[in-house]
C-alpha cells in the first residue's frame, strides 16, 4: 500500500484534492439551505409540521442507496455526490 502511494503520489492527491472540493461545496450549500429552512421552521409552526417529517423520513434512507436511487437521474459523477451529499 505505501508502494501504491509513492508510486500513484500525482493520482492520489489529485483524487483528494477533488474529494475536499466535493465536500466543502456540498457542505456550503447544506449551511445555506439550512440556514433557511431553520429560520423559516421557527417562523411557522405550519412550515415546521411538514417540513420535520419529510426531513426525518429522507434522513432514515441510507446515503449509499440515496446515492443509487439518484444515480438515473443525474448519472454518476460529481453532481450525484453533491446532491446526495447536500440532501443527506
Amino acid at each position: 500500500m505505501i508502494e501504491y502511494g509513492m508510486n500513484y503520489y500525482d493520482k492520489l492527491a489529485q483524487a483528494l484534492a477533488e474529494h475536499i472540493w466535493i465536500v466543502l461545496l456540498a457542505m456550503i450549500i447544506s449551511l445555506a439551505i439550512a440556514a433557511a429552512f431553520t429560520v423559516l421552521c421557527s417562523l411557522s409552526r405550519m412550515a415546521a409540521g411538514l417540513l420535520l417529517p419529510v426531513f426525518s423520513v429522507i434522513y432514515s434512507v441510507p446515503s449509499l442507496a440515496m446515492r443509487a436511487l439518484f444515480i438515473p437521474l443525474s448519472g454518476l459523477g460529481t453532481t450525484t455526490a453533491i446532491v446526495v451529499l447536500v440532501i443527506y
